[in-house]
């Protein structure tokens, strides 16, 4: 498997949250109706004029997801050439350390 591949079975924030039945969903969604971003943070996404993809390996419980992944969530509410790709790290995990050993 590539990474286009890995990129291609992940899912969108909306279906990576309502994966999710209870606290950690609710969570997440009051985390993204909290996020504010300046005016000028907001022109300069929206003045993205290319596609960008981004590859998100995430899980609903992981504190640190349920902050960033919501505001990558914001990002592409303000521009739709931000696409975003959530896979979850359980059975990712030896494809993800190859790539983290080819970056080193």
């Amino acid at each position: 498997m590539d990474i286009s591949c890995l990129y291609d079975k992940g899912v969108s924030f909306d279906e990576f949250v309502n994966k999710d039945k209870d606290a950690y969903k609710e969570k997440v969604l009051e985390i993204l109706n909290k996020i504010r971003l300046s005016d000028e943070l907001i022109n300069k996404i929206k003045i993205i004029d290319k596609k960008i993809k981004v590859l998100v390996c995430a899980e609903i419980w992981c504190p640190d997801c349920m902050i960033n992944v919501p505001v990558l969530a914001k990002m592409k509410e303000y521009n739709n050439n931000i696409d975003i790709s959530i896979v979850e790290k359980n059975g990712n995990e030896d494809f993800l350390l190859n790539i983290v050993k080819k970056i080193e």
